[in-house]
């Protein structure tokens, strides 16, 4: 089937029995079918949306170097509320709302935003979908830790280990994104490697069982984490505005929710100044609405040879689409700006999937890679995980800087898609 298909799912037969050798001539006996309505459960990964943040962010400041004056770990926490926030409203009323933080953020959002463009065309495209088979694939998240505060953060899967890692390698914990801020702000006012590769807090840092690991230090497939940047005077000021330190991470939630209301509003505020007449941008009201058919769809590392980098994505690099279904090239392009669901596999025998590195991957625990497509293999999502069809080979970057500067409107003169 070409293309997109309709919202609705229609139930009718689509096959033409013409040709069929049975027929044993009962003319007059139905024998209809009913539809079965029974739901089918399916999460995503968002590796890919965290991917593409940074990429955004540089396209931006090129373009409108006001921009700048946000750092970009602060535009990464803005943007990773919206998605929670985007999760949120789709699973408004449902049982995952008691679990962790996600209910929490339908405070944060009353109007709509300006943001730039592929941003709200990845949040869009989270949601319920009908497929090809005309079969309807629910939306749904898995039940997160509780969310209590652990080593004084709060909104975070709790203690990285076998049971949780694969949370912190699908989704970017909030909790997680304000301590890359507060990280930046501690490098600035003190550049040395130990705070350029910070961790986490003790009680939310994995435990080293085995005595013969030397190294075990965070990577950036833990979703949030990035190596701290050291900020112009304009960013420190602007940071440190946030108070991010003495407000979101210890405060308890009966005193949080006016506070982080409060500073989604003034990051909120400077995005829609900065970029009020930037062509770059869109206006973004967040519902829930359907999603897209290439969340049906998966992505494959494609990379044959490896060098250790903290600092680089196991979802970067050469990727392949994998789909049950033959659709258009526009879905198929998308499904690999987007990659909503991304199986994870060893490369030369080493976890690059892993969000801590464990001596540069080569001894990551086995519980932990037993466990490490928990979350793409959530629901059923049997047949979706069939390839069928595959794609060649394509540059991760190059296919999302290219979605930026199309739907940005860019030049491409003043800005390369190879950055």
């Amino acid at each position: 089937m070409e293309g997109q298909i309709d919202t609705k799912c229609t139930g009718k037969c689509v096959f033409d029995d013409s040709k069929d050798p049975i027929d044993y001539r009962i003319p007059n006996r139905q024998l209809p079918l009913t539809k079965n309505m029974i739901s089918r459960k399916f999460t995503i990964t968002t590796d890919s949306f965290v991917s593409l943040l940074p990429r955004v962010y540089t396209a931006v400041c090129w373009n409108h170097p006001n921009f700048a004056a946000i750092p970009e770990s602060v535009f990464q926490y803005h943007a990773v509320l919206l998605l929670w926030y985007r999760f949120a409203k789709l699973l408004s009323g449902s049982s995952v709302n008691d679990s962790g933080f996600i209910n929490e953020v339908l405070f944060l959002l009353k109007s709509a935003i300006r943001c730039p463009s592929p941003i709200p065309t990845y949040l869009e495209g989270i949601g319920d979908f009908c497929d090809p088979d005309d079969l309807y694939r629910q939306f749904d998240l898995p039940v997160f830790p509780s969310n209590e505060k652990i080593a004084g953060v709060r909104y975070t899967f709790g203690k990285v280990n076998a049971k949780t890692h694969h949370f912190y390698e699908a989704y970017p914990a909030p909790g997680i994104a304000a301590l890359r801020i507060m990280a930046d702000i501690k490098y600035t006012k003190d550049p040395c490697e130990e705070n350029l590769f910070w961790d986490l807090p003790n009680g939310l840092r994995p435990d080293v069982i085995e005595s013969h690991i030397t190294c075990t230090k965070p990577t950036k497939n833990l979703l949030g984490w990035a190596p701290a940047m050291h900020l112009t005077p304009a960013q420190l000021e602007f940071a440190q505005s946030l108070n991010i330190g003495n407000d979101f991470l210890a405060e308890d939630f009966s005193h949080l929710e006016p506070k982080i209301s409060s500073l989604f509003r003034k990051i909120n505020s400077y995005l829609n100044d900065c970029m009020e007449y930037c062509t770059c941008s869109s206006c973004y009201l967040i519902y829930p609405g359907r999603g897209s058919l290439i969340q049906g769809l998966f992505v494959e590392k494609c990379d044959k040879t490896y060098k250790f980098d903290r600092s680089v994505m196991y979802c970067d690099g050469t990727i392949s689409i994998n789909s049950q279904y033959k659709l258009s090239e526009k879905l198929i392009v998308g499904t690999a700006v987007s990659g909503y669901r991304m199986c994870k596999e060893p490369i030369c025998g080493k976890h690059c999937w892993c969000c801590y590195d464990f001596d540069e991957y080569e001894k990551v625990p086995e519980s932990w890679i037993r466990s490490r497509n928990q979350v793409f293999t959530f629901g059923s999502v049997g047949k979706l995980n069939e390839n069928l069809y595959v794609t060649a080979a394509i540059s991760k970057r190059i296919i999302q800087n290219e979605a930026i500067l199309n739907t940005m409107n860019l030049s491409s003169a003043s800005w390369n898609i190879y950055h």
